[in-house]
């Protein structure tokens, strides 16, 4: 077996991965959950989201399963469908359940919960995976190229 040939079929694992990847970190549209209510995190999913730009971090207490607060972060002008980016966790939030109360507001504002997703990440993401393709097709073709050539000596 050529020594090429083990490097088209590595591409193609790798871009598989990368397309793994690529769905990862897609926007997902959060789940809402009004002004008081428990989730279920899965990895680290756990970004605040306002119904209306502008609403404060401490509008909301996340707290995880056993009672600890989680601390939050501030994000501001980030926008994922319909939804703002009020905060993100300090540091990643592991899987688990969490109760997410927020401030009743007299203008009808409503939260939500989800995964933050990241357009450029998936873009980048998609490059990468092109490139991996590219590449695994070009090899693929210099293998192809090689393969019934022989040196003589004589």
């Amino acid at each position: 077996m050529n020594k090429w040939a083990v490097l088209p079929v590595a591409g193609l694992l790798l871009a598989g991965l990368g397309i793994r990847h690529a769905v990862a970190v897609f926007p997902h549209e959060p789940v809402a959950v009004g002004t008081s209510a428990t989730v279920r995190v899965d990895g680290a999913a756990l970004t605040l989201f306002a119904s209306r730009p502008g609403i404060a971090a401490d509008a909301c207490v996340v707290s995880d399963g056993d009672g600890r607060p989680v601390s939050l972060l501030p994000r501001t002008g980030e926008r994922i469908g319909s939804w703002y980016v009020v905060a993100r966790p300090a540091s990643p939030a592991p899987a688990g359940d969490y109760t997410v109360r927020c401030a009743e507001s007299p203008d009808g504002t409503t939260y939500a919960v989800g995964r933050y997703g990241s357009i450029l990440a998936f873009v980048l993401a998609l490059f990468g995976v092109v490139a991996v393709l590219v590449v695994a097709l070009l090899l693929a073709g210099r293998w192809r190229r090689h393969e019934g050539t022989a040196t003589i000596t004589g």
